[in-house]
Order: C-alpha cells, then sequence, then structure tokens
C-alpha cells in the first residue's frame, strides 16, 4: 500500500470515528393524556411538554422529526384549531398559540405510550398495558385509557389505528 493510499485511509478512519461520536442520541417520544415527552439516550435530559405549552418550544422540542406540513380549521369540534402534522404520523394541535392535543395516526418507530402501545397494537396488548373501556362513536369504535383515547382499525378490529389526547380536530 503506497503513503498516499495509507494517509487516505487514516483520513477516512478519523472522519469515522468523529461523526460517530457526533451522531445524535436517539430519541423516543412517548404520549400520555397530558401532552408527550421527548427522551433521549442517557446522559440527555427528557424534555416534557404537557398541554398548555407555548408553540414555539413545542415545536423545538419535536424539531428532530424534520419540518411539519401546517394546517388550520375553525370547523373543529369546540373552535379553531392549528397543528403541525410530521410525516411520521404525529400531529400536534394548537389553540391560541398553546400545545392543546396530540394525535398519532400510524405506526412509528419511536413513538408511543409509556408502555409500548401505538397504532398497530393489537387489543390485548392494549388492554394488559391499559385500563381501557371500549365504546361506539361516530367515527367507529373508541377506546379510552384515562385521559388518552383511541380508535380501532375499521378492517381489523382487534388492531389499533390512532391513538389521541387533549384537543383534536375530528369531525363528530
Amino acid at each position: 500500500m503506497s503513503v498516499r493510499a495509507m494517509m487516505r485511509a487514516r483520513v477516512l478512519a478519523v472522519a469515522a470515528i468523529v461523526l460517530t461520536a457526533a451522531a445524535p442520541a436517539p430519541r423516543a417520544i412517548i404520549v400520555d393524556g397530558a401532552g408527550l415527552t421527548v427522551a433521549a439516550a442517557k446522559p440527555a435530559p427528557a424534555v416534557v411538554v404537557r398541554f398548555g405549552t407555548s408553540r414555539t418550544p413545542a415545536l423545538a422540542a419535536l424539531g428532530f422529526l424534520g419540518k411539519p406540513k401546517p394546517g388550520n380549521s375553525t370547523d373543529c369540534d369546540g373552535g379553531p384549531l392549528s397543528w403541525a402534522a410530521f410525516s411520521r404520523g404525529l400531529t400536534i394541535y394548537f389553540e391560541d398559540g398553546k400545545f392543546a392535543g396530540w394525535w398519532l395516526a400510524r405506526p412509528a418507530s419511536g413513538i408511543a405510550t409509556r408502555k409500548g402501545i401505538r397504532p398497530g397494537s393489537g387489543r390485548a396488548e392494549l388492554r394488559r398495558a391499559h385500563k381501557v373501556a371500549i365504546f361506539q362513536s361516530s367515527l367507529g369504535e373508541e377506546f379510552s385509557a384515562g385521559d388518552m383515547y383511541g380508535l380501532f382499525d375499521d378492517t381489523n378490529k382487534d388492531r389499533v389505528a390512532s391513538l389521541y389526547a387533549g384537543r383534536v380536530c375530528t369531525a363528530r
């Protein structure tokens, strides 16, 4: 191997070490009936985002998800809401500039309840993890687990289709 090739190999090895050390810590989002928590690998502290948090810090906590698609409607139950929809299936809602609710619409790696429930989880798994009440609504078969809610899949009644909490924009 030539001196030049050896130097190139060393530079690439050092660059790989630097890039590995600088890689961001993996993050998970834990959703619950009071908001959400962005958990990072230790020693980074978790960021708790509760309903009532101003829009800017709420969006900043989720910045690692990428740029959300904004939206708004005056036709939501309870009055107008704006939202930020992330590509991983998480939408967060705002009322008067404050974080008011969240909706998780599809399975997403790293986004679940503290007990691991997410869209795609089974009905039995949901019942083992949370105390649930199941009821029929204009949206379909719904459930509540404390201050958190969800819908079962229309085509597979044994699967959770979505989870939500707080104020969200639905057409009931």
